[in-house]
């Protein structure tokens, strides 16, 4: 973590040089019903590793070239010295051992956040020819120097993450003792004295907050903190009305809010201080002072802000939970600027915060605003699909039924993108909520008359709600399913329109629909139509389901049979059953595949566990050191980069994204591309001897039963991303947790030995390594 002179938070991580915390989690935590998966922004712009330019002379470790891109990003820190050139303020330092360099970027606002830009072209601010110069960590010193912490040694690799045969190879205590810091000034530039703020004047103490560099000013407010000498006071309030210096009226201000003696004058003048991270700052002030009168109708006044920040700053502090402003006031003010800011998805989840128990209100303002639902952007559909979720997972019936009948009146074929938005957000937020089984009341007819109706997008999302939440058995439910009944048998109809139809008999899979789904996953079926319906069947839980679908186990379709795995697998009872059915030959072991058989192998349920020790070959009985030797014949080989990538495109792209392949589940493979040949090879032939922190396997058990395996994406007070192979992303709210649990395991299957030979491994390794140009 570092902060600039405004305390805005900076992070990094591994080939993510940097990193700014949006939106800080009591923000998030206001609204226990909005799922978002993550609050910081990557500040580079980058969707992966950002390109570096090493120099490195005769490299010792893992890169074998010159031009890689940032894999150990470490050590971060912002320039606030104030004894470097003027644009060297506020600049990020990165470092880089693994490459032998640090990255200096130029950090500028933008919209919400930052975005952070290299300060050179194609150079590094520092690079060293010495492969064994492993800068790990930079500061600003008391002097204003930077400061930077060689690590120097060999390698910085872990022994774990090093094959066994490479770890032999290397000393990794070699002259360990090393390591050396450097102090970095500039030509021109004079240190700050040495100085002894403890023995410092409380009036010194206060002039200090004007000093250019952080150190001295953030010693010095300390200090003051420390002594609660009320004779700061009037010296405090001198310099936050009169310095002509906005950093200092910042400390000034918050020095005399930690003495208690911060009046809402000051914070009111703050609001129009010419310095817009001031008057950031400012709205910040007037939080744990609302709802008072005067600041609430100066906050509300300041409907001109020019600053994006603290028009983002704005709408979260009047959305915090406890503010106290009345939404009538509130809500035009964070309409207006989200409007102005709608592509921006830190202004959209900055507004929702504050939406708990305003969703059906914003719902209604945005889908009444004819211009604005006259054309589609990304950022208008993500709007009103959160919105809608809210009022899905709050399971407010009579929002949701309002909400319906708005999509059901609109009907124009140029509706039907944020009818879409709309119904998907439901269905989201029902499928989120704690409890399951929502009756819908009111709001059944309406949705009934969009499903029958609705053009096909529009019918889908309809139905996707219909499935998650509990339809009233009725004459009207009976004449659909009928109808589509007829639709999906019909060989003569279209082939979209039987699956559709198909789609719409899981409605009553756990009422007597059951059966005629599973006579759809015929061989004689089109694909489309078996696909539909199985998805259909995946919402069911009646138990006569299982016996059924285990019959029809061996003709399925491998993506039809991949839909039918996930349903067994989200529920106890299923998983005894399905390996049952592999103990007495009735289906195939290798057909569960290698992920299932990873986390059947390792459950947490010991009867689960237990049985699948019996039944299955277990990939942990191989040898996998075994496996390994006899596939170094790979790392020997010049691999073809281009069969690589169609290597990578069958086997490696369901959690991985390379360029447009793929879903991003596994680590980012422009972060490995330096590493040696053997250790990418131990990577994919043995992913459990080192799991990568972030991502290994996580379980969670929710309390309507379901068990959902994947990394553990994102975190925030009121809800858990999992994230699964294709992408697939569970968001579900803490108030539905039962248990969850690591698994202490890769996602990455083992075996793909069984998939892949030693030539095609080979050609993968040559892809991987060639994304570094």
């Amino acid at each position: 973590n570092s902060f600039d002179r405004w305390g805005n938070r900076f992070t990094v991580y591994n080939n993510d040089y940097l990193r700014n915390i949006v939106i800080e989690d009591r923000y998030l935590a206001s609204n226990p019903y909005l799922a978002v998966t993550k609050s910081y922004r990557s500040v580079s712009g980058l969707d992966h590793a950002a390109e570096i330019y090493p120099v490195t002379v005769d490299p010792l470790v893992i890169h074998d070239s010159q031009i890689g891109h940032f894999t150990s990003a470490c050590g971060m820190s912002i320039y606030t010295g104030g004894i470097l050139p003027d644009n060297f303020e506020g600049n990020s330092l990165t470092c880089e051992p693994v490459n032998n360099l640090i990255r200096r970027s130029i950090v500028k606002p933008e919209g919400a956040s930052f975005l952070a830009e290299p300060a050179y072209d194609h150079k590094e601010f520092l690079a060293s020819k010495d492969s064994w110069f492993r800068p790990v960590f930079t500061t600003t010193g008391p002097d204003g120097a930077v400061y930077i912490a060689d690590y120097y040694r060999f390698t910085v690799e872990h022994p774990e993450f090093v094959p066994p045969e490479l770890s032999k190879q290397i000393e990794f205590e070699a002259r360990h003792k090393l390591g050396r810091i450097y102090r970095l000034t500039h030509d021109g530039s004079k240190p700050w004295p040495k100085v002894d703020l403890s023995q410092a004047s409380t009036a010194e103490l206060v002039k200090n907050l004007e000093h250019p560099g952080s150190w001295q000013r953030l010693e010095s407010q300390r200090l003051l903190m420390d002594r609660r000498d009320k004779a700061a006071v009037e010296p405090l309030l001198a310099m936050a009305k009169q310095s002509a210096n906005s950093v200092a009226r910042v400390h000034a201000l918050w020095s005399l809010d930690g003495l208690g003696a911060l009046d809402d004058a000051l914070i009111l003048a703050a609001l129009s201080d010419p310095e817009p991270e001031a008057r950031r700052q400012a709205v910040r002030m007037a939080e744990t002072r609302l709802p008072d009168p005067a600041l609430a109708k100066a906050l509300l006044a300041m409907s001109d802000e020019k600053s994006s920040r603290v028009q983002a700053q704005l709408v979260m502090t009047l959305s915090l939970e406890g503010a106290g402003v009345a939404t009538k006031d509130s809500f035009p003010l964070a309409r207006k600027i989200v409007a102005e800011h709608m592509e921006d998805e830190w202004f959209r989840i900055a507004a929702l915060t504050g939406a708990a128990d305003d969703a059906g209100l914003w719902f209604a303002s945005l889908t009444g605003d004819s211009a604005l639902m006259a054309s589609r952007s990304d950022g208008k559909a993500d709007l009103l699909r959160r919105t809608a979720a809210i009022l899905g997972a709050k399971q407010d019936v009579a929002a949701m039924t309002k909400a319906l009948q708005t999509v059901q009146r609109a009907g124009k074929p140029e509706q039907s993108w944020w009818r879409v938005a709309a119904l998907e957000g439901l269905g989201q937020g029902v499928d989120q909520a704690a409890s399951k089984g929502l009756k819908l009341g009111p709001a059944q007819p309406v949705l009934l008359d969009i499903l029958a109706n609705a053009d096909p997008a529009v019918a889908q999302a309809a139905l996707e709600l219909a499935w998650r939440a509990q339809l009233a058995p009725g004459p009207a439910v009976d004449r659909l399913i009928a109808a589509k009944t007829k639709t999906a048998f019909d060989t003569d109809a279209d082939v979209a329109q039987r699956a559709a139809a198909a789609g719409v008999l899981g409605l009553r899979v756990d009422q007597g629909a059951a059966q005629d789904l599973v006579k759809l996953l015929a061989p004689q079926q089109p694909a489309e139509v078996q696909k539909a319906a199985m998805q259909a069947i995946a919402t069911g839980k009646d138990p006569t389901l299982t016996p059924m679908l285990l019959e029809r186990w061996r003709e399925l379709p491998a993506p039809v049979r991949a839909i039918a795995l996930g349903w067994f697998m989200n529920d106890r009872d299923r998983i005894l059953a399905l390996l049952n059915a592999v103990g007495d030959g009735a289906i195939q072991a290798w057909s569960l595949g290698p992920n299932a058989a990873r986390v059947l192998e390792r459950h947490p349920d010991a009867e689960i566990k237990k049985r699948a020790g019996e039944v299955l070959v277990s990939t942990e009985a191989a040898d996998r050191q075994k496996v390994y030797e006899d596939y170094l014949a790979a790392v020997r080989e010049n691999g073809d980069a281009g069969r690589g990538r169609e290597v990578f495109r069958a086997q490696c792209s369901e959690c991985h994204k390379v360029e447009d392949m793929g879903f991003a589940l596994g680590p980012d493979l422009y972060s490995v591309t330096t590493r040696y040949k053997e250790v990418l090879l131990a990577d994919i032939l043995m992913p459990n001897t080192a799991v990568e922190t972030g991502y290994e396997e996580y379980m969670v058990e929710t309390k309507d039963g379901r068990m959902i395996t994947g990394v553990l994406a994102k975190e925030t007070p009121a809800s858990v991303t999992i994230r699964q192979a294709k992408g697939v992303e569970d968001n579900v709210l803490r108030s539905n947790i039962e248990k969850m649990y690591s698994l202490s395991v890769s996602p990455m299957p083992e075996g793909f030995e069984d998939e892949i030979s030693v030539d095609q491994m080979a050609d993968l390794i040559a892809f991987i390594k060639s994304l570094r140009s």
